[in-house]
C-alpha cells in the first residue's frame, strides 16, 4: 500500500484530481453496468410477465364465467329407466343403440355406479353415447381411461365408470 501512496503523493494536485475523477467515472460505470442496467432489464422482463399473466387470468376468468353459464344451462333429464330394465340392461341396450354392442366387453355394478369395459370401440361412436348419457338420460360418465388401438385410426380400447347417482 505504501507504494501506492507514494504514487499518490507524487502526482501534482491537478493530477490528483483528474485520476480521482477517472476513479468516480470508472466506478459509475460498473455500477450502472453490473447494478442498474440488470434491475432495469430485469423490471421490464417482469412488467411484460405481468402483463401476460394478466391477460391469461382474463381469458381464464371468461372461460370460467362461460362454463358456469353453460352449467346452468345444462339440464340434465333425471335417470328414468324403463319398466323392468335393470342399470347394466339399459347401459348395454344404449351402447347397443350407439354402435357399441360388438366393442362391449364386460358391464360390471360397482354400487352406485357401472364400469364398462370396451375393446376396439369407434371414438366418434364412444364419445356420441357419453354425450346422449348424460343429456338424454342423466347419467354422469365419470372416470374414463382409453388407449388408442394400434394401426386403427378412430378406434379406442378401455374403460368407462357411470354414474348412476343424482
Amino acid at each position: 500500500m505504501s507504494a501506492v501512496a507514494g504514487w499518490w503523493r507524487s502526482l501534482a494536485r491537478r493530477e490528483r484530481g483528474a485520476v480521482t475523477l477517472a476513479a468516480l467515472g470508472v466506478l459509475g460505470a460498473l455500477y450502472f453496468l453490473g447494478v442498474e442496467e440488470p434491475l432495469r432489464k430485469r423490471h421490464a422482463f417482469v412488467l411484460t410477465q405481468l402483463t401476460a399473466e394478466r391477460a391469461n387470468l382474463a381469458e381464464i376468468e371468461q372461460l370460467a364465467a362461460r362454463a358456469r353459464t353453460l352449467t346452468s344451462r345444462a339440464q340434465r333429464t333425471p335417470l328414468a329407466l324403463p319398466a323392468g330394465q335393470s342399470p347394466i340392461g339399459f347401459v348395454n341396450a344404449s351402447a347397443a343403440e350407439h354402435g357399441l354392442a360388438e366393442a362391449t366387453r364386460r358391464t360390471v355394478p360397482q354400487g352406485d355406479n357401472i364400469a364398462v369395459t370396451l375393446t376396439a370401440a369407434p371414438f366418434d361412436a364412444l364419445a356420441q353415447w357419453f354425450v346422449t348419457l348424460e343429456t338424454a338420460h342423466g347419467i354422469t360418465v365419470g372416470r374414463v381411461i382409453l388407449n388408442r388401438v394400434a394401426q386403427q385410426p378412430g378406434v379406442v380400447s378401455g374403460s368407462v365408470t357411470l354414474s348412476f347417482a343424482p
